[in-house]
């Protein structure tokens, strides 16, 4: 059997024959065509094919259709996709809060040209060392109210300001973007959630590809 050493074959699992391809095109060597109907006749021929016969098969067609060109190989299907038919591909399920959203601030540093979110400064809700003590009002007088078991710790514009600062320090090169804005504490801040549900019927397709790597 004759070696290649940058030859390569594997199988892929994907929705369609088009994000197989797509995937195997960015990872490993463009498809220069579809190989299917000569590796089923291939298999029709031969009533006993051994792993070794395929990959001879394999070697043989890339040397025939490409000349051993680096970086070119073929696909093979061997199951097709069944894409869904829904409609409307989703399901929502609302997601119910006890109690009351506790919604506190919060400041985004976020970079100006690329919107990416650099780093969050989050409200935080601590132990309280003052609980069951009295509050008083601002001339010391007792409001007849008691201090809480907890209590939320807010980020401050200079403590984002000086988050942004070490960001350059340590390497950021650009403009951050100090953002102010709200989110929930103490529950869980999601609300609901939208998840992709396609028909049952759907599968993905198994493609086997074959190649030269560069």
């Amino acid at each position: 059997m004759s070696e290649i050493f940058n030859f390569k074959s594997f199988e892929v699992s994907a929705e369609t024959k088009e994000a197989a391809v797509a995937q195997v095109e960015k990872e490993n060597f463009h498809i220069n065509g579809d190989a299917t109907q000569a590796w089923k006749k291939f298999h029709e021929k031969n009533a006993k094919v051994t792993s070794n016969d395929e990959k001879e098969f394999k070697l043989e067609y890339l040397k025939k259709k490409t000349k051993n060109a680096p970086g070119s190989g073929f696909i093979v299907t061997l199951s097709s996709a069944v894409v869904s038919t829904r409609e409307r591909p989703w399901k929502v399920v609302d997601i119910k809060t006890e109690g009351k959203r506790d919604t506190q601030k919060k400041f985004d540093l976020v970079d100006h040209d690329t919107k990416e979110v650099l780093k969050t400064l989050k409200s935080e809700r601590v132990k309280n060392e003052k609980a069951g003590e009295p509050i008083l009002d601002k001339d010391g007088n007792d409001t007849g109210r008691v201090e809480p078991d907890t209590k939320v710790i807010r980020p401050t514009k200079t403590a984002a300001k000086e988050m942004a600062k070490e960001l350059i320090k340590k390497g950021f090169k650009g403009q951050i973007d100090i953002v102010q804005g709200k989110e929930s504490i103490g529950s869980d801040p999601v609300v609901a959630t939208v998840t992709y549900t396609p028909s049952k019927s759907t599968k993905n397709g198994r493609y086997m590809f074959f190649g030269l790597e560069f």
